[in-house]
């Protein structure tokens, strides 16, 4: 089943379990807060930034219908060696493939590992499965709505290394943390770490991407919410929402 199709509250269990998901012959596990780290954490908002670009932020469509297009073979034939390269490396990271085992085949698509297995057994990413395996990536690395949000079309004004040097800022807006202090990410990790009562600056590394917004995301909702009712004990009219509530 297609993680879109499933109900809300199955998805979400999986999701806070580290489960992995089947896309294809792809079995595709979570990114933990460790693996962002070894990487590091510029590079890999580059990565979801380039893996969810939208059509119109590579070409014009003022005159084409966007669903007839896939964003997969637009940059893969792009003729930009470097987006291209780092289109590859994404796919690799967060499919954990190995980048010299990658060969393209023009009706297939990018096939990973052995190319002489059987077309049932293959492992292939290509523009009919590309989207399925790009709702698990968002998920698992809590990425929420369409791609590239309200932004308008402004392609022409802007490079896509541009775009690319601003994932950072993209990306945290669709996770629903607020940059409005200049917070680093590693302000968040050390927040996490020292708040949770579960999590230490040890332990806090094996944490899905997933799992590690989830947690701050609660923590901060259960300190707002013994705010207001330390505020509401000093008799401010709060309309009291309970921590346990749904995340934004």
């Amino acid at each position: 089943m297609k993680i879109l199709e499933m109900n809300e509250t199955d998805r979400s269990l999986k999701l806070l379990a580290g489960d992995s998901f089947q896309v294809d012959n792809f079995l595709i596990s979570p990114v933990t807060l460790g693996e962002v780290k070894d990487i590091g954490y510029s590079l890999y908002n580059q990565y979801l930034g380039v893996m969810t670009f939208r059509v119109d932020d590579l070409i014009d469509t003022t005159d084409i219908d966007e669903s007839t297009l896939s964003l997969f073979d637009l940059i893969l034939s792009s003729g930009n060696p470097d987006l291209i390269q780092l289109f590859i490396d994404s796919l690799c990271f967060f499919l954990k493939q190995d980048r010299t085992k990658i060969n393209f085949h023009p009706d297939l698509g990018l096939i990973f590992g052995d190319i002489n297995l059987s077309i049932d057994d293959v492992r292939v990413v290509s523009a009919d499965n590309y989207n399925d395996i790009l709702n698990v990536i968002k998920y698992q690395n809590y990425i929420f709505g369409k791609n590239g949000g309200d932004n308008p079309k402004n392609a022409k004004a802007k490079s896509i290394m541009e775009k690319l040097r601003k994932a950072n800022e993209i990306v945290m807006k669709k996770k629903g943390v607020s940059n409005d202090d200049k917070i680093d990410f590693s302000d968040l990790v050390s927040a996490v770490s020292t708040k949770s009562i579960h999590y230490d600056k040890e332990s806090v590394w094996g944490l899905t991407m997933y799992q590690f917004y989830d947690e701050y995301k609660r923590l901060e909702r259960i300190s707002s919410y013994e705010t207001n009712v330390l505020a509401m004990v000093n008799g401010a009219k709060i309309e009291l929402k309970h921590w346990c509530g749904k995340l934004d």
